[in-house]
């Protein structure tokens, strides 16, 4: 069984860094293990934290064709961003990760 995970580039993120001046244009699709049937998002939410997880905030998603787009606007005062993904594919499979200090902020 091949279970999907949602994967996430960044282009601005270098280094384990991303300017905070500057929006971070985010692209987000789900991927799964090599030989596995391919799979589409049917759904997807996107949520950031800027205190490590102690509160979320829903991030607008351009999904379309299995594959969304996002833009970020850094705080200010922000030092990290952590991510939280859910979706669920053309299957049914349901799938959320979290990744605390996603990236950091320069």
């Amino acid at each position: 069984m091949s279970i999907p995970v949602v994967a996430m580039n960044a282009e601005g993120v270098e280094g384990g860094y991303a300017d905070a001046d500057e929006p971070l244009d985010i692209a987000l699709g789900l991927v799964t293990d090599r030989g596995a049937e391919p799979t589409t998002a049917e759904s997807m939410t996107f949520q950031v934290s800027y205190d490590e997880g102690g509160t979320w905030i829903d991030v607008p998603i351009d999904l379309d064709c299995g594959t969304a787009t996002a833009t970020l606007e850094i705080p200010e005062g922000a030092e990290a961003v952590s991510t939280r993904f859910f979706a669920t594919d053309d299957a049914g499979t349901e799938v959320g990760q979290t990744t605390i200090r996603s990236f950091g902020l320069k």
